[in-house]
């Protein structure tokens, strides 16, 4: 039982560090893609 919770709480920790990292390349993506975009303007 206590390993199982262990593996979930490892799992979901995981989850969310992924969640953070693609949200910081997603932004950064954004970012330059904004940057493009006003030179053209």
């Amino acid at each position: 039982m206590l390993k199982k919770l262990f593996i979930i709480g490892v799992l979901s920790a995981n989850v969310s560090f992924a969640q953070q990292e693609a949200d910081s390349i997603t932004y950064r993506l954004f970012k330059s893609l904004w940057k493009i975009v006003g030179k053209m303007v």
